[in-house]
């Protein structure tokens, strides 16, 4: 789909935002437009308070800082309430078997529940006992972390159909997001890995329908005339450590995003990080925006 032909209606076909398999196009192109137009009003001081007397839950693990932060500093900043519940070592799934729970926890005036777990499939499960919206927030599969880069991208690229995007690293259940949102919206994705490391077959065929997916075995071939770099938390062996020389093989004006947490010396070197080709602190950034729209567009009401 291409963005920049579409037509914002400020609402969503899908309130629970699970996975980007699961969700429209259209939905990914109104959560973008929402965040690109939240960004440009805060930044002239502009307050938006569509969650104003509204409740909102995070699950998370207590040493989860940047989501804790992110997610409260959202909800707050769109005039809502930021309830934060940290879980011991279980997952939704043992914690809150009877979804009773969560219909009680929706009479007490809960209007949605953020996700941030260690186990990837929290979020789902928690979809299927839940009367209220469920937003997965878990920083290795989640739909904000690559609705947050397809964001960056649009903002430095100016549009997001037929550009190409190589992706370094090992993609695994939680990483299917990113080539999945990519393709939908029309990005060319080379992804780079060992041999044996490859998506699965099922995830190529699903992305395959939307944009062009091959693999590669070396970061040279695989970034060639790339527009987007894309380095995944990865243990390979150092020759799929990105360092500035990779820079060439790529167009001049390609930008360098990550996964994050950043592992200096592992998958990416020093002198990369701090090359102005590097937006890995935009992207991070945008993190917050992405997640205000998808609150807004999920449970805010809108008053203009």
């Amino acid at each position: 789909m291409n963005i920049n032909g579409y037509v914002p209606q400020r609402k969503l076909n899908n309130k629970a935002i699970i996975t980007l398999q699961n969700i429209s196009n259209e939905d990914i192109c109104e959560i973008l437009y929402y965040a690109r137009d939240i960004k440009r009003k805060q930044a002239v001081g502009e307050k938006i308070n569509c969650l104003s007397g509204q409740h909102v839950a995070l699950l998370t693990k207590p040493a989860y800082v940047r989501s804790r932060v992110a997610f409260q500093i959202a909800v707050d900043e769109l005039g809502g309430n930021p309830i934060t519940v940290s879980l011991p070592g279980l997952s939704i799934e043992q914690e809150l078997k009877d979804p009773d729970t969560t219909t009680v926890m929706k009479s007490f005036g809960l209007s949605a529940v953020v996700v941030d777990t260690e186990f990837l499939r929290d979020a789902e499960v928690l979809e299927n006992y839940s009367t209220m919206p469920v937003i997965n927030a878990n920083g290795r599969n989640s739909p904000c972390q690559t609705l947050a880069t397809l964001l960056t991208i649009w903002e430095q690229k100016g549009k997001l159909q037929g550009l190409h995007l190589a992706v370094i690293g090992a993609l695994n259940n939680g990483d299917y997001s990113l080539i999945a949102g990519a393709a939908k919206c029309g990005l060319d994705i080379s992804v780079i890995c060992p041999d044996g490391s490859e998506p699965p077959e099922d995830i190529l065929s699903y992305c395959n329908q939307f944009g062009y997916v091959d693999v590669y075995d070396n970061i040279e071939d695989g970034i060639r005339g790339a527009d987007v770099i894309f380095i995944m938390d990865h243990d390979f062996d150092k020759s799929f450590l990105f360092t500035d020389r990779y820079f060439k093989y790529a167009n001049k004006d390609a930008i360098l995003l990550h996964s994050m947490p950043i592992r200096r010396g592992v998958d990416i070197s020093e002198e990369a990080i701090n090359n102005p080709h590097t937006l890995i602190f935009d992207q991070a950034m945008n993190v917050l925006p992405v997640l205000k729209a998808v609150l807004a567009l999920t449970v805010g009401k809108f008053h203009d």
